[in-house]
Parts: structure tokens; C-alpha cells; sequence
């Protein structure tokens, strides 16, 4: 069976602020019951750097860093495919 995933976070906020390191635990897991074909990851404001990372137990993750400057907001949108076994 095939699925598609679509998710959104956002946040406003009252004044500027400075985002900090995140890490985003959006991204579904493969393994032998599913597989991820897709996945697609929207950020505004966009990182300024963005690294994938695993955490002990496999799960994926991904890593994001903003820019020095303030925002008034945060988006984060993901749309994944999945297929179960």
C-alpha cells in the first residue's frame, strides 16, 4: 500500500526572534515493513546550513541552522511517500 504524508508546522511569533540550532524528526523510517520513495522538505526562512543526522536507535533526522538575523516566523512543511510491505 502507498501513502502520501503531508505535514506543516508553523509558528508566529510576536516579535522578531533568533532561531536556533533544530533538529526536525519529520522524515519517516525505512526499514523491512515500509520504505520512504519520497520526501520533500520546505523551510522559511530558509537554513543557512542543513546536514542529515541518525539517532541511536536508526531514526533519521535532519539538522537545521538559521542565519544571525531575526524572524517573526517559522514554517516547515514536509511531504513524504511511503510504501508498506
Amino acid at each position: 500500500m502507498r501513502y502520501r504524508i503531508q505535514h506543516t508546522t508553523h509558528y508566529t511569533y510576536q516579535q522578531p526572534v533568533h532561531l536556533r540550532h533544530h533538529i526536525l524528526r519529520l522524515q519517516p523510517r525505512s526499514d523491512s515493513a515500509q520504505q520512504t520513495r519520497r520526501f520533500q522538505l520546505d523551510i522559511s526562512p530558509q537554513p543557512e546550513r542543513q546536514t542529515t543526522v541518525t539517532d541511536l536507535e536508526g531514526n533519521p533526522g535532519i539538522g537545521v541552522w538559521f542565519a544571525a538575523e531575526p524572524t517573526s516566523h517559522l514554517m516547515i512543511k514536509t511531504v513524504a511517500g511511503i510504501e508498506t510491505f
